[in-house]
């Protein structure tokens, strides 16, 4: 998973591969250019939404694992940073996590326990140093080569007696399913060894049965149940298991941590000596032991309870009614909400698919073909999702995102909303209802120019639709806990599209360039985004700026057919033919079906006098587009120009049975409603006095009518109001020079 593109450098450190990524920080194997040997650098994003609280948790976690060294600990060497860029320095393990040894399959039992009981010495040697990790779970457990356990990734740490915000909040902080009941409970104060018992009792559990003590269809169902459900008996789901670890296992998952070993090395003693042959120390609690700490929890017995001798009864008449037929009723249950876990888990791996090929196939790492070919794959896995869980929101939302890369938006759209019809409460479905309406919305301008620039007010709701999308499903602080309420993955580029959509109510909306400029900025320190390069580049008003700006966009993502014809939209207007059809056809290699990149390279060839492939161009976008109302304009004029007006009158009166207000195509039809067009763009006028593309329209209407002077008059007028950074205003120039020539001596 290589990633040079966006691969921090340093002095020291020779940067060759990312090991792996997180929501704040990434890890890379590197090489120490002083000490020759490899490692491990674990880097902050400085780009990250919390980089306030990603920051303080980074440097937390340097200062309290500085001086912890153990065999089952990954090893910090340093703590640094280099032009403001915060990293660890780590021991490189060589191997795989835990999770992923789990997956494989290939380990027996009793190594697996021999591995936990190793890195449960390690979490006791953190406790020994006062540190408490709260994240445990299997992908934070490192299975060298060598085969030895070593604990990692201490971002969560919490320092015991410590009395920071950052340990007091009450916030829920952890990985759900392996969180201990006060942690689901906000009980911060309780946080202390015991919580991390909870987590390798977890893990232990999940070694001898292969499922999870506590799962649910929904982040609130593991909570409730983490809260006030006991797990099965392992050996329930399978006798095989022996009775000592059983007891091991139940005894770590106490619900109360007094219950709990006191310490992860009384855990790890306690494995050790199943290991050996020896007796444990932990007693197996019996069925009316457990039936009354259930009853003690739950608050309306125990309000009820007027003496012992209620609970007792209570407790009593509870297990009777447990028959043999309820507990069959309950494993049911269970086994539907592992299965329904299971699916989950397995439709967020294919989620995490399908937004790494777009990741992919923007930085050019993967040929399209093969692409397509695993998207189609991973969208009918979806789709085998939805047939098994229907009502459940998470498979249409994952296969919108899967339509929207093959730019099937009608039928992406279709899915979205009916995932928010299911759950009117998923934000991370409103989220992706915004992206496509935003897209849409900047669909409309693509290459249309003045064209729909006049209709900006029939497509406003557009926009209103996307910013108001987002207002009910962005919150911004909250997307990892929003997105893993669900079971789902949270994606960056959710965040890309929200600043978007803020930037165009700015720029577009309001014409509020430089605010637009600096929204785009600001979001550009979080997320260099090639989205952000595309849109500062066509707002800049340096012409310098505005091309590094394009630059740097192919730069983040050389495989983003997106950013090359931007570059190219931008190349043509400073008169740079040649060159913009060059990133034409780099745009239409990455994209074949890139209607606007047709419709673009149609335009410049025109420019240069190459009328039929302007022609065949255009084609090909109507082909793909067939609402592509510029498009037909564009190839009216061309056959006005060869001397062909029934094949104009013919291409300006499909764009008016699209759009039977278009000016533009009402001008070139001749039709008699010319008045009428020229009275639309007068209302657009005084509606809006800085309406520039209304003052260019209207001179091409008013050169048509004979009135020259009027028709300079509004070309200068739309020059005044133009700001420098915009990319028509040499057209507008040209325009301008074109038609004082005219003018009689």
């Amino acid at each position: 998973m290589t990633d040079g593109a966006s691969a921090p450098t340093f002095q020291r450190y020779e940067v060759r591969e990312c090991l792996g990524e997180g929501a704040s920080a990434a890890v890379y194997r590197a090489w120490d250019r002083e000490l020759k040997r490899l490692i491990a650098l674990k880097v902050l994003r400085l780009t990250t939404f919390t980089s306030g609280t990603a920051f303080a948790r980074f440097r937390r976690e340097a200062a309290a694992t500085a001086g912890l060294q153990h065999p089952n600990v990954v090893a910090v060497y340093d703590a640094a940073e280099e032009n403001g860029q915060p990293y660890l320095v780590l021991e490189l393990v060589d191997g795989s996590s835990l999770q992923t040894v789990l997956k494989e399959g290939k380990h027996s039992r009793q190594d697996l326990i021999a591995l936990l009981a190793g890195a449960a010495r390690g979490v006791a040697a953190a406790h020994e140093k006062g540190i408490v990790h709260r994240d445990l779970k299997p992908g934070n457990i490192l299975v060298s080569s060598s085969g030895e356990a070593k604990v990692a990734d201490f971002g969560l740490v919490h320092v015991m007696n410590s009395e920071t915000q950052l340990t007091r909040d009450g916030a829920r902080l952890g990985t759900p399913s392996y969180m201990s009941p006060e942690q689901v409970d906000g009980r911060s104060r309780e946080v202390a060894p015991t919580t991390d018992v909870y987590a390798l009792g977890t893990i232990l559990y999940e070694i001898l049965t292969g499922a999870l003590p506590h799962e649910g269809s929904t982040l609130e169902e593991v909570y409730a149940a983490i809260l006030s459900r006991d797990p099965v008996p392992p050996r329930r789901l399978d006798p095989k298991i022996p009775p000592d670890l059983q007891t091991i296992t139940l005894k770590a998952l106490e619900k109360e941590p007094s219950r709990r070993y006191a310490t992860a090395q009384a855990f790890a003693d306690d494995l050790g000596r199943y290991l050996a042959g020896e007796p444990i120390e932990a007693h197996a609690s019996g069925p009316w032991r457990r039936g009354l700490r259930r009853a003690l929890r739950n608050r309306v017995l125990v309000g009820l309870a007027a003496s012992l001798g209620l609970l007792l009864l209570a407790a009593g008449v509870t297990f009777g009614v447990q028959s043999g037929r309820s507990r069959r009723k309950l494993e049911a249950e269970q086994a539907l909400a592992r299965r329904r876990q299971d699916a989950l888990q397995q439709l967020g791996t294919l989620q995490s698919t399908i937004l790494g090929l777009q990741h992919d196939l923007r930085q050019n790492r993967v040929p399209r073909d093969k692409a397509g070919a695993e998207l189609d794959r991973a969208l009918a896995e979806v789709d085998r999702y939805i047939a098994e869980w229907p009502d459940q929101p998470q498979g249409y939302f994952v296969r919108s995102r899967g339509r929207r890369m093959k730019r099937d938006r009608a039928g992406a759209l279709k899915d979205v909303r009916t995932a928010i019809d299911k759950a009117p409460n998923f934000r991370p479905g409103w989220t992706v209802f915004g992206i496509l309406k935003i897209e849409e919305y900047q669909e409309k301008f693509d290459g249309s120019g003045r064209i729909l620039m006049l209709r900006e007010k029939a497509l406003r709701p557009l926009l209103d639709d996307a910013l108001q999308a987002f207002e009910r499903g962005w919150v911004r602080g909250k997307e990892l806990e929003e997105a893993g309420r669900w079971g789902l993955s949270w994606t960056r580029e959710d965040q890309v599209q929200e600043r978007l959509a803020q930037s165009f109510r700015l720029n577009l909306g309001e014409r509020n360039y430089e605010g637009a400029l600096a929204l785009l900025a600001e979001a550009d320190q979080e997320y260099q985004a090639e989205e952000y390069s595309i849109w500062m580049a066509l707002i800049t008003p340096d012409p310098e700026e505005r091309i590094r700006r394009m630059n740097e966009a192919v730069q983040r993502a050389p495989g983003f057919a997106l950013a090359y014809y931007s570059r190219a939209v931008c190349l043509r207007l400073a008169g740079k033919t040649r060159e913009a059809i060059e990133d034409l056809e780099v745009a239409l290699r990455l994209d074949p079906n890139f209607p606007e990149a047709y419709e673009s390279r149609a335009t410049t060839r025109q420019m240069n006098g190459d009328w039929e492939g302007a022609i065949e161009d255009m084609t090909r976008a109507l082909a793909l587009r067939p609402t592509m109302i510029q498009v037909y304009i564009a190839r009216g004029n061309i056959r006005t120009g060869q001397g062909k007006p029934d094949l104009a009158l013919a291409e300006f009166k499909q764009a008016l049975a699209l759009d039977p207000d278009s000016p533009d195509a009402l001008y070139g039809s001749g039709n008699d409603r010319l008045a009428e067009a020229r009275s639309d763009v007068d209302r657009a006028i005084e509606q809006n006095p800085r309406y520039i593309d209304a003052f260019d329209l209207r001179s091409s209407i008013e050169e048509k009518a004979g009135d020259l002077r009027a028709a300079v008059r509004d070309l200068e007028e739309a020059l005044r109001l133009a700001p420098a950074t915009w990319l028509r205003r040499p057209a507008i120039e040209n325009a301008l020079a074109r038609v004082r020539a005219k003018l009689p001596k």
